[in-house]
């Protein structure tokens, strides 16, 4: 079932934007987790002038989401009925003859409301985690979707690391939002009742708690606010190495050649210690933001009885009692509240960064003007620009504010007036041809018409390509050739002249777009139908590839890895010209360069038997004559009579035009060309003659067509399983622990032409996939980088230092209720400076644990820069790109705020269960007989959960890393990859490889929701069990105010112990499954 809602909005005049297409993209994100459909859809004048991104998502997915937080609801109203039958317990216990049934009731009354707070709760989280998982989905594929239609401008742009970083971070951060963003309202509701009761217990003195709320409010707004600034720089600096990052792995080979290594690690370096002081700032400020919602219960509790003291009461032990569980309450939402708006600053940043975007200029692919042909070119007076050539505008200050939307139409107004300038002294240009080259028509100096003419690319090309035409254009080097190829696949602005093309277009670029797949996959690219294996033999002969297949291990299912690294340039030109072959329904060939990288006998036939016989005459089907434009310095083979017309071009303009006849007498430009290399007549009787034979490769021992001494050869690559390198330190043969051998290659089998099967040895190694728990190793080793063992230790010593500060606060309250007496000052001055205590060892144990983190972030990613910059080119050969990357984005980040948060977050809930537990048995010992077998209970959840968890984790990490490396690919080949129309077949391929990824997370929202309903189940028989012991004891003690306090006390204590323990048991997964990016990048370090 898809939401739909039928929308349009007019586009801005001369932008070239589709904005509300890649908004509305998102809205229909279908309710299926698995694939959601992203079709456009423009209908219904609805759309706001501003689209929105949250707006969008907000329509796709809002309606699960707001059911979600009506279970919320009612989980909220009920968790107030624990304080309440505490309070009506102790009052039962003090009264003698109240009868025992009023007991039973009240204990079934807890025990009902626990078990349906917890099927509410659970049911809530899961249907935010799989809203979350949606709206991850729903970006990732539209921020994909987007990287396919970019403008050239926005491609120069928008780096791959800016891109990676979008989908990577970003997504991940609007996807944690979505588990707490009902916290915005909810917090306030339960804080709203908390205080409420707190009214009816100790009246208005509860007020001093609520000045001290909204005394929060506007410091909570301040520190957000800063936190957001140093959010947009964080994420700046993250951009700019995640970029330098990726474009180092991607040239890796040049690096290695050049001996670059030391320049770009420091390079890298520097960036990653900018990167480092944004994120130590944004620490300090998170742990200040944390220190201050974590003292504002201590505040909240410190001025209510405060208030209730010094306004002439005495505190009672039911009151107190009862104050201290809806203190327990207040806690969390008071906890929430600034996490949760820590995140929605986090996140907004992420919604503007993607929503930005999303809105950038899109690619537009030319139309068919007024062509009256089925299909063909048509250049009329045409003049074309670089869009990258226009200067970047930086805005000192990146607010939209009215001196920098001047600055930005000034600086619009100059490139205007640079463009117009060009187009002049191209005219002047022009005129001086016709009158006259000494003769100067303007009033512009020669100079400046030069520096103006070099912005226009193109000027004032015309020529048209119909039906059944081969258009030839040559020239010298740097004089336009490719830049026409672009011109006509819309990648260049027009900025004069019209431009038509009319039919399916075919390319083939300058540089091969090869991706990391089969061979045969490289050929059928672009082809949405099945598999022809009759075209795919044609494509195949009339670029010379058999000889290549025949000579491969797993002939056309050989693993070719990522850009065609196992092949030289001859062998990418011939596959890339197989798969222009293979896609026969194309009208329109647009040819840049195909003969440059083959020997001249490997020319001559793909020139005769590709380019001619398959391309222009349609092969066996002559009727089906093509258009084909074919750009070439190998003028040799342009006296063929199926060439109709020759473009010589000079200086981005049309200097010559015509037949090769006409072309070739002495004087021209093009006869400067011609060479006594023969024409093509000689070069056909030369094919002819080797035409009994195939065409083969140069040497036995090479599988290339021409033998370049800087390509790989394949034997060299195709290593060994028991060779293949895992990590850049692990080239001696030596298997990674937790691998087996039988994992490190994968083979294919494969039925060649003459019916024999070829197995084929694997070129990519697959992801190395520990087992089993994590090893103490990774912990030690993070010990290490933290500072030693010694700073691990110190950690636990400040958490258990601030966890007895908070036991000795709750029993100071108790011994004030009891003994306060006359005194009342005196107690409160010493609770006062309990809590204040409290208040500052938090902030130190935060930093404390905050900056060995970040301490054993930097030198982890030092380690794995050093050793990843330093490994052998053999590892990059067999690695994909994407893999690599994973460790530096999605591990990295990991280590660099979600291990620390999840690590503070887990030492916080031991240690409150620590506390609770020897605070129970000190006051009851009979609750200690029942909390043994349910603890046992829970270690055993504990262990069967955590192995799950774990694998899936890790799983879950594996299944990004391809993501990641068909990014990268599908950027770098996006101009071929529009020119066949494959942007839904990718977008398929992608959606695909996120469903298997979004498996593995929908599996651990539903590993969580069945520990926590478990553990919730357990703590509440803890629950039921205290209150009926001390029901069933009032028959003999009814009436004693010492043992009904005493009740009341470990009652309070068993209402906390579930959270306590549900939440460790969840963070020791978390805090476990952080650790695997640890181990991910130790695998590679060690």
């Amino acid at each position: 079932k898809v939401a739909r809602r039928k929308k349009t909005g007019r586009k801005p005049a001369g932008d070239g934007r589709n904005s509300v297409a890649s908004l509305v993209d998102l809205q229909e994100a279908g309710e299926n987790h698995d694939v959601p459909p992203f079709e456009p859809v423009t209908t219904d004048p609805v759309i706001p002038a501003e689209p929105s991104l949250s707006r969008a998502l907000a329509y796709a997915f809002g309606l699960d989401f707001i059911k979600a937080g009506l279970l919320k609801l009612v989980h909220d109203v009920l968790i107030f009925v624990g304080p309440y039958v505490l309070n009506r317990l102790i009052y039962f216990l003090r009264d003698e003859t109240a009868p025992l049934s009023r007991g039973i009731y009240l204990t079934l009354a807890v025990t009902v409301s626990q078990l349906v707070m917890s099927f509410c709760l659970r049911h809530y989280f899961f249907h935010c985690y799989l809203t979350g998982l949606r709206v991850r989905t729903a970006v990732v594929v539209a921020v994909y979707r987007k990287a396919l239609k970019l403008s050239s401008s926005e491609r120069q742009g928008r780096s791959v690391g800016e891109i990676v970083n979008l989908i990577s971070t970003d997504a991940q951060r609007i996807q944690s939002l979505m588990t707490y963003l009902h916290a915005t309202w909810y917090s306030f509701v339960q804080i709203g009742l908390a205080l409420y009761f707190l009214w009816l217990q100790l009246g208005p003195s509860c007020l001093g708690g609520v000045a001290i709320i909204f005394i929060m409010v506007p410091i909570t707004r301040a520190v957000a606010s800063w936190m957001g600034g140093l959010q947009k720089w964080l994420m700046k600096a993250k951009d700019e190495r995640v970029e330098l990052n990726n474009e180092c792995l991607g040239s890796m080979k040049i690096i290695k050649m050049q001996a670059w290594e030391e320049p770009f690690m420091e390079r890298l370096l520097r960036l990653r210690d900018i990167e480092l002081s944004k994120l130590y700032d944004y620490v300090v400020a998170n742990s200040f933001s944390i220190m201050l919602w974590n003292a504002v219960p201590l505040l909240v509790a410190l001025a209510t009885f405060a208030a209730y003291t010094l306004s002439g009461h005495n505190l009672d032990t039911a009151s107190a009692l009862t104050a201290l569980a809806l203190f327990e309450i207040l806690r969390f939402p008071l906890f929430m509240l600034p996490q949760i708006i820590n995140r929605i600053v986090e996140a907004s940043i992420s919604i503007k960064r993607v929503q930005s975007f999303l809105l950038s200029r899109e690619h537009t692919a030319p139309g068919p003007g007024f062509i009256m042909d089925d299909y063909g070119v048509q250049l009329n007076d045409a003049t074309f620009i670089w869009e990258s050539n226009k200067p970047v505008f930086a805005a000192a200050n990146k607010h939209r504010s009215p001196k920098t939307v001047l600055a930005k139409a000034l600086h619009d107004a100059r490139w205007e007036t640079a463009l117009l300038k060009a187009e002049l002294a191209e005219a002047d240009h022009r005129l001086r041809e016709l009158v006259g080259d000494n003769e100067q028509v303007s009033g512009h100096s020669i100079e400046e018409q030069h520096s103006s003419d070099s912005l226009l690319t193109l000027k004032r090309i015309q020529f048209t390509c119909g039906r059944g035409h081969l258009i030839a254009v040559t020239g010298s080097v740097g004089q336009g050739k490719s830049s026409i190829i672009n011109a006509l696949l819309g990648e260049m602005q027009l900025i004069h002249g019209t431009l038509a093309v009319k039919g399916r277009l075919a390319l083939f670029p300058q540089t091969p777009f090869i991706f990391n797949d089969t061979l045969r996959a490289n050929i059928t690219f672009g082809s949405n139908g099945a598999f022809d294996a009759r075209r795919y033999a044609r494509a195949i002969q009339s670029t010379a590839l058999q000889p290549d297949l025949d000579a491969l291990p797993g002939g056309d299912m050989t693993e070719i890895g990522e850009k065609g690294i196992t092949l030289s340039g001859g062998q990418k030109a011939r596959v890339a010209m197989a798969r222009v072959v293979y896609n026969s329904d194309a009208e329109v060939y647009l040819l840049d360069d195909p003969l440059a990288a083959v020997d001249a006998h490997v020319a001559t036939h793909l020139f005769q038997e590709c380019i001619v016989k398959e391309l222009l005459f349609g092969g066996d089907n002559s009727s089906t004559k093509r258009s084909v434009i074919l750009t070439t310095n190998a003028v040799q083979y342009l006296n063929s009579p199926a060439v109709d017309r020759i473009i010589v071009l000079k200086e981005g303009r049309i200097a010559e035009e015509g037949t090769y006849e006409d072309l070739a007498k002495d004087g021209t430009l093009f006869s400067s060309f011609l060479s006594p290399e023969g024409t093509f007549e000689e070069h056909a009787e030369e094919h002819t003659a080797q035409a009994s034979a195939p065409v083969r490769v140069r040497s036995e021992a090479s599988l290339s067509a021409f033998a370049d001494s800087n390509e790989p050869e394949v034997s060299s690559i195709l290593v060994p399983k028991d060779k293949v390198p895992h990590s850049p330190t692990r080239t001696n043969g030596k298997e990674p622990f937790g691998v087996k051998k039988s994992d490190t290659t994968t083979r294919t089998s494969s039925v060649s032409n003459d019916g024999t099967t070829k197995t084929t040895a694997s070129l990519m190694t697959k992801e190395e996939r520990e087992i089993g728990h994590v090893s103490w190793d990774v912990y030690l080793s993070w010990a290490k980088h933290a500072g030693g063992v010694y700073v691990f230790v110190a950690i636990i010593a400040a958490f258990s230092c601030v966890e007895g500060v908070n036991v000795l606060s709750k029993w100071w309250l108790t011994h004030w209720s009891q003994n306060g007496g006359g005194h009342q000052s005196r107690f409160l001055a010493i609770y006062a400076v309990i809590n204040l205590a409290t208040v500052f060892l938090t902030l130190c144990r935060l930093l404390l644990v905050m900056f060995a983190g970040l301490k054993a972030s930097e030198s982890i990613y030092n380690k794995l820069l050093e050793v990843v910059l330093q490994g052998k080119m053999e590892f990059f050969d067999t690695t994909p790109l994407g893999r690599v990357i994973n460790r530096f984005s999605k591990d990295i980040y990991t280590i660099d705020e979600e291990l620390v948060s999840t690590l503070r977050s887990y030492l916080n809930s031991l240690m409150s269960v620590v506390s609770v537990i020897v605070v129970c048995s000190t006051v009851t010992p009979i609750f200690t007989l029942c909390l043994v077998p349910i603890l046992i209970f829970y270690l055993l959840q504990q262990r069967y959960f955590t192995t799950t968890y774990r694998e899936i984790k890790r799983i879950d990490s594996i299944f990004r890393s391809p993501i990641y490396a068909m990014l990268g690919e599908s950027l770098d080949g996006v101009v071929t990859v529009r020119a066949f129309r494959a942007q839904n077949l990718l977008t398929k391929r992608l959606v695909g490889m996120m469903d298997m990824q979004q498996h593995a997370y929908y599996l651990q929202c539903a590993a969580q929701c069945w520990l926590a309903i478990r553990l919730e189940l357990a703590g509440t028989l803890i629950i039921s069990f205290a209150c009926l012991c001390a029901v069933l004891q009032h028959p003999a003690k009814g009436g004693d105010e010492s043992f009904a306090g005493l009740a009341g006390l470990s009652i309070s204590f068993a209402l906390s112990v579930t959270q306590s323990l549900n939440w460790s048991v969840r963070m020791s997964s978390d805090l476990e499954a952080s650790f695997i990016a640890v181990e991910r990048v130790n695998q590679y370090t060690t």
